[in-house]
């Protein structure tokens, strides 16, 4: 086949290029010796699942195809507490149950009684939301001043973040993880508490002996 360059612009990436060189599933290099066919490593289980609603949405294809699923990093609740029997989802990383409210607990460890959360209009928002109330209601502490929403693909937060200050947010938790790209935790006038933050610095003292 001809070589064919292909260009990406999409949410995720701008610019990213790659050729198409051979045609799919043809022409593999002479000591590519795969132990397995792609039908026998699908029985064997599928490691993936970097964005929430990604899997969300897969989660009826797959166990329509009783296809093992490993998910490895994206975090809401319903992935694994989808009420199917049995289920063929398994976390391997952190959920939201247990990020929320280790962020909540550190704002209130640290003086900020009443927070804002700053969430994506997603199920993982919504999975992050249902976490934090149920931490509330359970510890009474911290308050939620105000929640805020997100859409992917936004340039500017700064309204945001300027409605969660308004109603008396005195740090705001972001429930995600590229925000912190775009979000300067270090040069705003409120606290900013993300998730990557936070265990990165706890897996730090730990490793420290701290």
């Amino acid at each position: 086949m001809k070589p064919r360059r292909v260009v990406v612009n999409d949410r995720m990436q701008r610019g990213y290029t790659y050729v198409l060189a051979e045609p799919p599933g043809e022409n593999f290099d002479a000591e590519f010796r795969p132990e397995l066919t792609p039908s026998e490593m699908l029985k064997i289980g599928v490691f993936g699942g970097k964005f929430s609603p990604v899997v969300l949405d897969a989660v009826p294809a797959i166990h329509e195809a009783a296809l093992p699923f490993f998910a490895v990093w994206s975090s809401a609740d319903p992935i694994v507490d989808n009420g199917r029997s049995p289920s063929y989802v398994f976390r391997l990383a952190l959920r939201d149950s247990l990020g929320m409210p280790k962020m909540l607990q550190t704002a209130e460890q640290r003086g900020h009684h009443k927070v804002g959360l700053l969430l994506a209009n997603t199920g993982w928002g919504r999975s992050n939301l249902s976490a934090a109330e149920r931490h509330v209601a359970r510890a009474q502490r911290p308050a939620i001043a105000q929640v805020a929403w997100h859409n992917w693909g936004e340039k500017s937060l700064l309204q945001r973040y300027q409605s969660l200050r308004a109603a008396g947010a005195q740090a705001i938790v972001l429930a995600c993880t590229e925000l912190e790209l775009v979000v300067d935790v270090d040069a705003n006038v409120l606290p900013i508490y993300d998730s990557t933050r936070i265990h990165a610095e706890k897996a730090a003292e730990w490793i420290l002996g701290g």
